[in-house]
């Protein structure tokens, strides 16, 4: 269930990528089954978005958004995890960071460079068929 649920969540972060676009949480949900334990879904995305990508260069699942248009938690602890001196420059040492201003700060610079990353990935994947 895990290769299978990780493959599926590459495909949604790639099209999404490169459609610049937003995944909802809801459709993260739904490639589980109910059942399935909800920080396992989570270790899956953060698997997915390894798979495409280094963590400590670029995180594809940055594009997850909640209602607010942010993604969860799971992103911040990832980001903290992977990049802890630009997590600290914006949210502050020893923050709970939970100010929305300064997750902002961190979210739209790391989704253009999601955006970018995809793009020069089509370009390249291109490149190397032609």
């Amino acid at each position: 269930m895990k290769a299978e649920a990780i493959s599926r969540l590459v495909s949604m972060l790639l099209a999404a990528a490169t459609s610049r676009r937003l995944v909802s949480y809801r459709l993260l949900h739904d490639v589980f089954d109910p059942k399935f334990p909800l920080a396992d879904r989570y270790e899956v995305l953060e698997r997915a978005a390894a798979t495409i990508c280094d963590l400590s260069m670029v995180d594809y699942g940055v594009l997850m958004a909640l209602d607010n248009g942010l993604p969860g938690d799971d992103f911040f602890w990832r980001y903290k995890r992977y990049r802890r001196d630009q997590y600290e420059a914006v949210m502050g040492y020893c923050s709970a960071g939970r100010s929305v201003i300064k997750r902002r700060a961190i979210v739209v610079p790391e989704r253009q460079r999601v955006f970018e990353h995809s793009s020069t990935s089509v370009r390249n994947n291109a490149a190397l068929t032609n």
